[in-house]
């Protein structure tokens, strides 16, 4: 099979791949569509250097050498993004869109923007996870591979700033996090997803409750340690039953958040229950409505944490809600990180902010058509 391949003339070539990207991608698009969607890309001035820039363009097995290869890629990109963009549409919507020069030029520069941020992008690992692809998706991985590798280059040491150590460790977890996640959505495990989006979001609100306070992370990391020795020996260190107020009746709640009593901004009112409803009050971020539709988020993720939940169907609307809010997770994180280590945002000449703003918009008007479908 590799011999024939590579004693074809190069338009059989040309042909032969083309044809196998009909048959891979065909059911997500029109197949003559797609190929004539991609051939434009490859041939737009624009998208010259990109193509030599983030892709080895020597001549290669289609199939076997999966994203790698350009036409692939472009496909792949193309199919997902048609596939995403047109989730509510009807037949014949999609027909009137299919000839709608506005949406296929909107496509193709979804396909270019991603295409550009390869380089950061090449770990996937899995050709299989097509939804990696869409631009929303797309969008969050950029923002996070920009991110984390420049909190493992050293900048403990590079940068001055109030509680550096707390801030970077916990912006490390948070990113890692969303990486997680995004591996369970994309390889179809919504519950687990869910259960640690809760998580993302407990440490999110952590983070803007310590912020600048030392002390406080200080006492935050001594329960750490509490929770890992209680974990390891499934009885409540001594030193912790010695500070537990003898108004809290629910031992394990403290253990989370016990620290909080610490803060300065503490009205002196020790919370009752030490949930995250009480936490809220203290997060130096955002706004009463914030918060409250933090916690609503928060409720929601809860609902799918447990066990019952795990094994259940999860529909699209699903898929595109919680990419939405990890979106908005990772736009303010991105902020903070901005902040703080004085980064543009940019790779490529792609702004990554406007990027990820851009599909959180879509994204929402995506989830609201389908939820009008669905009622």
């Amino acid at each position: 099979m590799i011999n024939q391949f590579l004693n074809l003339k190069p338009e059989q070539i040309f042909k032969e791949k083309n044809k196998q990207l009909r048959e891979k991608f065909g059911r997500l698009m029109k197949p003559n569509l797609l190929i004539k969607l991609k051939e434009e890309i490859k041939r737009d001035p624009i998208f010259q250097p990109i193509s030599k820039n983030c892709y080895d363009l020597s001549i290669k097995l289609i199939l076997a050498s999966g994203i790698d290869d350009l036409d692939y890629d472009i496909c792949l990109k193309l199919a997902m993004n048609y596939w995403y963009l047109t989730l509510t549409d009807s037949k014949e919507e999609k027909s009137i869109k299919n000839s709608n020069q506005e949406f296929l030029n909107k496509l193709k520069s979804k396909v270019v923007l991603e295409c550009s941020l390869r380089p950061i992008n090449d770990d996937i690992g899995n050709a299989d996870f097509y939804t990696y692809h869409t631009s929303l998706n797309y969008s969050i991985h950029s923002a996070v591979n920009y991110m984390l590798p420049l909190l493992f280059d050293n900048v403990k040491e590079k940068y001055n700033f109030k509680n550096k150590d707390f801030k970077i460790n916990t912006l490390v977890v948070m990113l890692k996090l969303v990486r997680s996640i995004l591996l369970l959505i994309e390889s179809d495990d919504m519950g687990s997803a869910y259960s640690l989006f809760r998580t993302l979001l407990e440490t999110f609100c952590i983070y803007y409750i310590i912020n600048d306070d030392e002390k406080v992370a200080s006492i935050y990391y001594q329960f750490m340690n509490f929770r890992n020795e209680y974990d390891m020996t499934g009885t409540f260190p001594e030193e912790f039953k010695k500070i537990i107020p003898n108004n809290v009746s629910y031992w394990q709640n403290y253990l989370n958040y016990g620290w909080i009593d610490g803060l300065e901004k503490n009205d002196g009112q020790t919370p009752k229950k030490y949930v995250i409803k009480e936490l809220l009050k203290y997060m130096e971020k955002g706004d009463e409505k914030y918060h409250e539709e933090f916690l609503s988020i928060y409720k929601f993720a809860c609902k799918f944490s447990h066990g019952n939940y795990l094994n259940q169907s999860f529909n699209i609307q699903h898929y595109v809600w919680i990419l939405n809010k990890i979106a908005g997770i990772i736009f303010d994180i991105s902020n903070e990180f901005k902040n703080l280590f004085n980064k543009n945002f940019v790779f490529n000449n792609v702004d990554l902010m406007k990027f990820l703003q851009d599909n959180i918009i879509e994204s929402s008007q995506i989830y609201s058509k389908l939820m009008q479908k669905q009622n």
